[in-house]
């Protein structure tokens, strides 16, 4: 207590021990309130006094919300109230408006025979009575108002029932008589106990409105208070309020952030099986297109035989020959095409194809395919495109299902035909490439865009280099799915206006030195 300051200084003076013990009782009395805060201060620090200080909020809390509750509900009471007295206001004034719209327009088809004023009586005492069941409805939390509510009913009743004779009158061609109710004002006396209801009704809603209006503000000013006082309490919880509420938004910010990513994700799913939908019903008229062909074709052709031989004529050998060869070629295209379909399905379902393997050698295979295709089955405008196959690498058996294997090699000498340019070969080269079989369809076509190059194999997808020519977008799909599933795998490169190159690789099977292929080592499923 005595060191440094100058209350250590001593005096010599005759005064100075009185002066120093003065000052250091001043100094020890000024410490007392800050050793004081400081108790408090480690009090409230400790366990039992942050478990007394939590219960404390909770119940200032509580009471807080309980007092701003019973307020905020005592005046939305009162505002509700407030709104039902100008809904009242507002019906009574639509009823006298409905009633006097009615017998303005009622006056003026008499007078004068307007049928725009019939119109206008028939809709607007039409909306009368739904009118009065709106009045009698939010009229009915005052027993007064209800009972005027629901003696108008009678009295307007009655005075439609007037109009309405007014207007049968004028329409069965007694017209003086029609004028006369009109101009002797027949129903004056209902008019005026009706115009008495309204008036009574409309002065009891108004002073309600007063009333209510004035209640209301009392207790918003009261509210208020309750809603100052419960800020001023929460003002020293504002700290950590302000930190629950950083933290609130940061993950409100979070959750925002991730709505977008699934909404923007959502648009994205929308847009795709939407544009799915238009690519599968391009794809079916496609279908249609390519089943109605050959029937078309088989159609005319049987007509025309059928016609010669019940004509008894004798048809010429080589046209019957040319007859039935067209008929066969159809029905193999038809064939062909209901086999896509079916693959197309057991594809979407997820299901892989049936194979039934065999010794194929790729080189016949495709001299056949390419044969057939030559004589017009598969194929139009063949000519224009010639097809060049190389097979002199010599014989290349695999172990494969014949019929999907040909299917395969059907759509892409196919579609290199179908978008090479008039003039321009095919070539096709068959040949071993150590364990694999490799057959190679070059076209110097139209080419496929190299962004799009990715979704070639994708079901029902077709470049956009393709529009203008026919196609289902479901051969390459196929094509892909038949070829892996054989052990092997199907490339394509492409450049736009340069042409495209698929490549078509399977393994040939180790025991095939001696020509057998070893249909067991095909992987069926």
């Amino acid at each position: 207590m005595s060191q440094g300051g100058p209350i250590a200084r001593r005096d010599d003076g005759p005064g100075a021990d009185q002066t120093g013990r003065g000052d250091a009782t001043a100094a020890t009395e000024t410490r007392h309130p800050v050793r004081w805060a400081r108790s408090v201060e480690a009090a409230l620090l400790s366990r039992p006094g942050v478990a007394l200080a939590c219960v404390l909020l909770v119940a200032l809390l509580g009471l807080n919300a309980l007092a701003f509750h019973r307020a905020t509900q005592a005046l939305l009471a009162q505002e509700r109230g407030v709104t039902r007295a100008q809904d009242a206001l507002i019906a009574i004034a639509a009823a006298m408006g409905d009633l006097t719209a009615a017998e303005s327009a009622q006056r003026g088809y008499i007078l004068y025979g307007d049928p725009a004023d019939l119109r206008g009586y028939d809709a607007a005492a039409r909306a009368v009575g739904p009118r009065l069941a709106h009045l009698r409805g939010v009229a009915s939390d005052t027993p007064d108002q209800a009972r005027r509510a629901a003696a108008l009913v009678p009295l307007a009743d009655a005075k439609l029932a007037d109009l309405a004779q007014a207007i049968a009158l004028r329409r069965t061609g007694q017209g003086a008589q029609a004028r006369d109710m009109v101009v002797r004002d027949r129903d004056a006396r209902a008019t005026a106990a009706l115009q008495g209801l309204f008036d009574a009704l409309a002065r009891a809603a108004l002073a309600q409105l007063r009333r209510r209006d004035t209640r209301a503000q009392a207790t918003a000013a009261t509210t208020t208070v309750a809603l100052v006082l419960a800020t001023a309490v929460d003002a020293a919880l504002l700290v950590g309020a302000l930190l629950a509420i950083r933290r609130a938004f940061a993950r409100r910010a979070r959750v925002a952030a991730e709505r977008g990513r699934l909404l923007a994700e959502a648009r994205r799913a929308r847009a795709a099986a939407e544009a799915a939908v238009k690519t599968r019903n391009d794809f079916l008229t496609v279908a249609a297109h390519d089943l109605r062909t050959p029937l078309t074709n088989m159609l005319g052709r049987s007509y025309v035989l059928g016609a010669r031989l019940r004509g008894g004529q004798a048809p010429d050998p080589a046209w019957l020959i040319a007859q039935t060869a067209s008929l066969e070629a159809s029905t193999r295209r038809l064939i062909a095409t209901v086999n896509e379909l079916n693959d197309m399905i057991a594809l979407e379902r997820g299901e892989e194809l049936a194979l039934s393997p065999e010794s194929v050698e790729l080189g016949a295979l495709a001299r056949a395919v390419a044969d057939e295709m030559a004589t017009g089955i598969g194929a139009q405008g063949l000519g224009a495109v010639p097809i060049a196959l190389d097979t002199s690498a010599g014989p290349v058996v695999v172990a494969a299902d014949r019929g999907r294997l040909a299917r395969v090699l059907q759509n892409v000498l196919g579609n290199a035909v179908k978008y090479s340019v008039r003039g321009t070969p095919v070539r096709v080269v068959v040949q071993r490439a150590g364990a694999r079989a490799v057959v190679t369809v070059r076209d110097e076509g139209v080419g496929i865009p190299a962004d799009e190059l990715p979704r070639i194999f994708e079901r029902f997808y077709r470049a956009s280099t393709a529009r203008g020519i026919t196609g289902s977008g479901i051969g390459l799909a196929g094509a892909k799915a038949t070829v892996e599933q054989h052990g092997g795998a199907i490339a394509v490169e492409s450049a736009v206006g340069a042409g495209t190159t698929v490549t078509i690789t399977l393994p040939v099977p180790a025991a095939d030195d001696d020509g057998d292929a070893g249909a067991a080592r095909a992987r069926p499923r």
